[in-house]
């Protein structure tokens, strides 16, 4: 006598007070030496509390996903393996790539400048195993698809609960770069005075911002 699984079904039922529940059903065929079938054998399984978990975790997704979506600055989220489960729109300009080569294929270190890998790597480990000694916001160097680098200034922290953890990202590139460009004037602006053989002394108000060695003989 031979058995063969026909299918396995999970129908939607009401009990008498007409509440909805889920059950799962499997049908195997019992033949005999022949092939034919002499009967059905089958088992039922109440399934509503699973279906219920899943419906709830599939709302709570697509809230989530929502959330993600509207932010105005780009977001990334990863799990333990560093791999990114999601990025929204701004993450994608950002990066050069599309969601659909970066949602599960993508991982986070393919995106930083090799100068900042291990410190972030670390940082990430700790997330996991110390939270409270990781760090919830920091500059970092990246890079996206046609190799510019870009400035980043990164709020993390961990879904509560999961391995997962959750980035904001800011673009500070041109800012970095005008605080540079103000660096390199005032240095510049600096040495011009410094080399002048007249005296000169710079004032704001009340105060001497700067006073070259001739302007202080008398």
């Amino acid at each position: 006598m031979n058995t063969a699984l026909l299918r396995t079904l999970k129908p939607k039922y009401a009990k008498k007070d007409a509440q909805p529940f889920w059950i799962s059903i499997s049908l195997k065929a019992v033949r005999d030496q022949n092939g034919t079938i002499l009967y059905l054998e089958g088992t039922c399984t109440d399934i509503t509390k699973r279906k219920q978990a899943e419906d709830q975790l599939k709302e709570s997704e697509i809230r989530y996903r929502t959330i993600f979506e509207i932010r105005e600055q780009p977001c990334s989220s990863s799990k333990n393996k560093s791999l990114i489960s999601l990025a929204n729109r701004e993450f994608e300009e950002l990066t050069g790539y599309t969601r659909d080569e970066i949602e599960g294929k993508k991982r986070w270190t393919e995106f930083i400048a090799e100068k900042d890998s291990e410190r972030m790597k670390v940082q990430h480990r700790l997330r996991r195993e110390d939270p409270d000694s990781a760090l919830k916001s920091y500059e970092f160097t990246a890079i996206n698809r046609s190799g510019q680098i870009k400035n980043i200034l990164m709020a993390i922290d961990m879904i509560p609960g999961t391995i997962q953890s959750v980035a904001s990202l800011l673009d500070i590139t041109e800012r970095k770069s005008a605080e540079t460009a103000l660096r390199d004037s005032e240095e510049k602006y600096r040495k011009l005075i410094e080399n002048s053989v007249m005296g000169i002394g710079v004032s704001y108000g009340n105060k001497v911002a700067l006073l070259t060695h001739h302007s202080c003989v008398y």
